[in-house]
């Protein structure tokens, strides 16, 4: 009875008996104290730094005025907290208790920027218009010289304007995580020019960037019967992931188009229309005259498949790669435990790819070869293998850690797919992967030193279900 519920469960150490049938309620169950997480932010000489992200618990917070923050209502367990702010290096902290500890961080000041300047390649006169992008190098794959890479490691373009074409982009948050970025530089009427920037030096040369005019394409939009197809939208493609923001041309009812101020370099572009597979065409830009351009569109297969095996409510990106990998295709995304369906993909030999980021910069990822038919629909299943096992280890050159790293396990599955679980190193060179399926697995290690330097080893190593693994890589030996 209610009445009867004031005395109950009053008192620390109470039990309460329930038999089968039996309902109870109005018990709240709480710990004996709330456990938090806190601590301060100060600079090099102990000047509180004010808003500061910290994270590594539920959500992100910012210091106050006198650099402190604290994480209230903490399950108990141990964090991995990291700490950022503009104008400092990151800082990080493993292992970190809920509790009374504090957890105190001391910055280093790092006011670290990339300084450039656009130029027209022909008459040397400022562009005084343009905008700017950047990428990880380490996370890039390069096939002859031109970046492919996933829509996540672009970073917004930035719009920028200056009378002489100069710019400035502050790179202290970055530079913690790479030390080589690729700028990408833009403008109406001119092709894309891109540089490899080495930011393991403390002030990088001003980078110069001569984006080319451009001449007239012009071109036939048809079909398989050699129909015109109006409404066919065209853009740059330059090897990211997708396409440019922008479209170049939309054909008419002749199945006509033209793009003006054509860049004198090879473009790659891509050709859109909703009853069609997408059509890539690269076209060698030159200061003569472009020849007509004649495109075909061909009708697509589509892709259909279930995730299975991952967490409820997880969200997973679905990337369709060209037989050689060199194109992504198509996209999509999916939740854990759902399905998906990719349509308008382009007849031939393809990668299925679906990974699916978590906390700590963790990356599960499976892939798997497909044919696409014109027409038909390819069923491609993904079950995501549950696993007990974990790895880990330290990565050193002797007694230094590298500046970044990444650790990959491989696993080649039965269905034909393969797995790989990923993640990125900390701070003191030690790294852990969890949630690994026993078996044999192969480890990858890719470490960027200080200086620019890039190490890589790979190693087989056989997990044993619910035991710890460690591998540990010393590229001085």
């Amino acid at each position: 009875p209610k009445d009867e519920m004031a005395n109950i469960g009053q008192h620390e150490g109470d039990i309460f008996e329930v038999t089968s049938g039996e309902w109870l309620e109005g018990v709240i169950l709480t710990y004996d104290r709330m456990l938090s997480i806190a601590g301060r932010v100060t600079d090099e000489a102990g000047n509180p730094i004010a808003g500061a992200h910290i994270s590594g618990v539920a959500g992100m917070l910012e210091t106050d005025a006198d650099g402190e923050y604290a994480f209230a209502n903490v399950a108990p367990g141990e964090y991995l907290l990291q700490v950022h702010a503009q104008g400092y290096t990151q800082a990080m902290m493993h292992g970190v208790p809920a509790g009374d500890m504090h957890a105190d961080f001391v910055l280093k000041s790092s006011h670290y920027e990339i300084a450039g300047r656009v130029v027209d390649a022909v008459t040397n006169e400022p562009v005084q218009s343009f905008e700017v992008a950047w990428f990880h190098f380490d996370h890039t794959r390069w096939v002859e010289d031109n970046p492919v890479m996933s829509a996540a490691t672009l970073y917004q373009w930035k719009p920028l304007q200056h009378e002489n074409g100069q710019f400035t982009l502050p790179m202290d948050w970055y530079v913690q995580w790479t030390t080589r970025a690729v700028l990408i530089v833009r403008a109406r009427g001119y092709g894309m020019a891109l540089q490899i920037v080495d930011l393991g030096v403390p002030s990088p040369q001003v980078q110069e960037f001569r984006l080319q005019p451009g001449g007239r394409l012009e071109g036939t939009v048809v079909n398989e019967l050699g129909q015109p197809v109006k409404d066919v939208v065209v853009f740059f493609d330059v090897g990211l992931a997708g396409f440019t923001d922008r479209a170049a041309a939309t054909t008419n009812a002749d199945g006509l188009f033209s793009i003006e101020n054509f860049p004198q370099a090879e473009q790659r572009l891509a050709f859109c229309h909703p009853a069609y597979a997408k059509a890539f065409v690269t076209v060698p830009g030159s200061a003569a005259a472009l020849a007509p351009l004649n495109v075909t569109l061909v009708v697509g297969g589509s892709i259909q498949g279930s995730l299975e095996g991952s967490e409820p409510g997880s969200t997973w990106q679905i990337s369709v790669f060209s037989e050689d990998r060199f194109k992504e295709l198509a996209s999509a995304e999916a939740h854990g435990g759902g399905t998906f369906t990719i349509d308008r993909v382009a007849p031939g030999q393809a990668t299925v790819q679906i990974y699916s980021r978590g906390p700590n910069f963790r990356t599960v990822m499976l892939e798997r070869e497909i044919a696409i038919e014109a027409g038909a629909a390819a069923t491609v299943d993904f079950v995501v293998p549950e696993g007990d096992a974990a790895l880990s280890g330290v990565i050193a050159v002797g007694e230094q850690h590298p500046q970044t790293f990444r650790v990959t396990a491989r696993y080649a599955l039965d269905d034909g797919s393969t797995l790989t679980h990923m993640a990125l190193g900390r701070n003191d060179g030690a790294y852990e992967i969890l949630g690994l399926p026993e078996g044999s697995t192969t480890v990858e290690v890719e470490a960027t030193m200080q200086d620019g330097q890039v190490y890589t080893e790979s190693r087989d190593i056989v997990l044993a279900a619910g035991g710890l693994s460690e591998a540990d890589f010393d590229f001085s030996r």
